[in-house]
């Protein structure tokens, strides 16, 4: 039967972690996990970054904050497309 998540979708996770993947899937498995570890160095500078809202952002800071935050939400999409290229792979 089909390994599935919350969602009632296949897991890609638990296929990868059985090496039930081709090639191409381990692929973009590959690919989705470069993309989540992306994802959380954005979101732990931001969170440093905030850390020093107290005392005032610079401009510089407030930039690289809205720059971060646009990359994370640009970097999720991504992510949704490749999950989603990778359940209907495993349906």
């Amino acid at each position: 039967g089909l390994l599935l998540d919350g969602d009632g979708e296949p897991d890609w996770r638990q296929y990868e972690e059985l090496g039930k993947l081709s090639a191409k899937q381990q692929q973009q498995a590959g690919r989705l996990r470069q993309k989540e570890r992306k994802v959380e160095h954005l979101r732990l500078e931001v969170d440093r970054i905030r850390a020093k809202e107290s005392s005032g952002l610079s401009q510089g800071q407030q930039d690289q904050v809205a720059r971060n935050l646009a990359r994370i939400e640009a970097l999720q999409e991504e992510m949704e497309e490749l999950q989603e290229g990778l359940r209907e792979a495993l349906r």
